[in-house]
């Protein structure tokens, strides 16, 4: 059989739930430490641990991953060298499987690649900031090449 972990964020409450399991009615439901079960009311946002490991722990779905994608040839055929990359962990349903959405470099969009010392920053669903400081970093790097002519890479 197989186990899913679960964790809910409380919409109304503005915290996450670990622990509690998925009723029937797709509510969370807690258990008491009498045994006895309570469906949760409310709105709340599902999410299933991945149980693929970052340095810090493991990977929720939702959760803000930053991580090194592999050196790679861009549109106009220069080498790029390993750099950080931040994305958010969805499930894909196309292909069946957990994937991160790499949203810090748009030009990425689409490929496949195996990412590297993954680091989890935070839950998109509490955060949402984590990907806006994101796509500033993005410009400012995107800034940084075209004042430097678009061929080098900017350092951190």
């Amino acid at each position: 059989m197989l186990r899913y972990d679960m964790r809910f964020w409380d919409k109304d409450k503005k915290q996450m739930i670990y622990g509690a399991g998925l009723s029937p009615t797709q509510m969370p439901i807690i258990k008491h430490p009498n045994g006895q079960l309570e469906e949760l009311q409310g709105q709340f946002v599902p999410m299933i641990c991945t149980h693929q490991k970052a340095t810090n722990g493991y990977i929720w779905e939702a959760d803000v991953i930053e991580c090194e994608i592999p050196a790679y040839l861009d549109k106009d055929v220069q080498f790029v060298p390993a750099q950080k990359a931040r994305g958010v962990m969805q499930y894909n349903q196309a292909q069946g499987a957990f994937t991160v959405n790499i949203v810090s470099m748009p030009q990425m969009a689409g490929r496949e690649f195996k990412v590297t010392k993954s680091t989890i920053i935070g839950c998109v669903v509490a955060n949402p900031e984590l990907l806006q400081d994101s796509n500033k970093q993005n410009e400012q790097i995107t800034n940084q090449k075209e004042t430097q002519g678009g061929d080098t890479v900017a350092k951190e």
